[in-house]
Parts: structure tokens; sequence; C-alpha cells
């Protein structure tokens, strides 16, 4: 699944950072060059970013998704404390070893919100900058109701007892 192949990658990479995106243009390639001026003066901290911060982001979201979206990164940001509002949208820039310190266990989309709440809660610093998102234009998403059940597992799992490798 897609978190099986970014925790696969993860042992090939060899620069000080690394971006996290999709290669089906769901994420905008124009926000790249504001990931990286940002990581430049914010070296160690992870640099987010979000579909929330600016009206009409989402394009092609559907009403009902969006707003089970909105439910779920408010609830989690109280959960855990955090001032992000996108915790589950992947497209992000990160120091490496950020990405090679930490054991990683989900093997599918559930992995984006593992990827910035392990971090998080091990105290890893976060910014996040806007940007937005737009429905594939090609291919059919394998995203389905269960995965966001993992979202919960490891919620539940890192304020029980995650501890870093």
């Amino acid at each position: 699944g897609l978190g099986g192949a970014f925790i696969d990658s993860f042992s090939n990479l060899s620069s000080t950072h690394t971006i996290m995106m999709a290669s089906d243009l769901e994420t905008d390639p124009e926000t790249v060059m504001n990931l990286i001026n940002i990581s430049k003066k914010n070296t160690s901290s992870i640099i987010c970013t979000s579909r929330w911060i600016n009206k009409n982001s989402f394009s092609e979201y559907g009403l009902i998704k969006k707003a089970l979206n909105f439910v779920f990164q408010k609830f989690f940001g109280m959960v855990f404390k955090v001032d992000l509002s996108d915790l589950t949208f992947g497209f992000r820039l990160y120091p490496t070893n950020v990405l090679k310190d930490i054991k990683w266990e989900i093997n599918n989309f559930g992995f984006l919100f593992e990827s910035i709440i392990k971090p998080i809660h091990l105290g890893y610093k976060t910014l996040e900058i806007a940007t937005k998102w737009k429905k594939r234009e090609e291919g059919v998403s394998s995203n389905n109701l269960m995965f966001y059940v993992t979202y919960f597992y490891i919620a539940f799992k890192i304020k029980m007892d995650f501890k870093r490798r």
C-alpha cells in the first residue's frame, strides 16, 4: 500500500531533506519551492502543507468528505494538542533523519496521519503553509473506509505507549 511504499523507500534516502508528495498531481507542484525556501530557514522543522488555510483550496473533494475531514482535523488537533490544520495530507518536507529515526507501521493511507503524529508526539517542530488539492484526473483512488480505521488505531496506540526506537 501507499504507506508501505513510503516506508520501504526511507532506507534509500541520502539527502538531508525529503519531500513526500503524491505523483498523481493531487498535490500542487507549485508549492514545492515554498517548502524548500521555508525549510532553508527552518532546517530542523517538518514543513507541512494545508488545504484548510485558504478558502477554495479543495477541487472536487465532495461536501460530505470535506466536512468529515474538517471534523477529523479538529478532533485530532485537540487530542494531540496540535495547531496544524491538516494532519492527513501527506504533502510535507522532512529532515530525512526524522523519516529514518522512527519505526513506522501503517502500510495504507493511514500512514499519512502516522507520518506527522509520531514526529509531533516525539517533539519534532512543525510549520504549516497553504496549498491546494485537486482531484486526480487519471485512475481511481484506492482509498477506502477501512483505511480511516487505521487513523484511530494509530492515534490510540501513540497516545497509549509509543516510544522512539
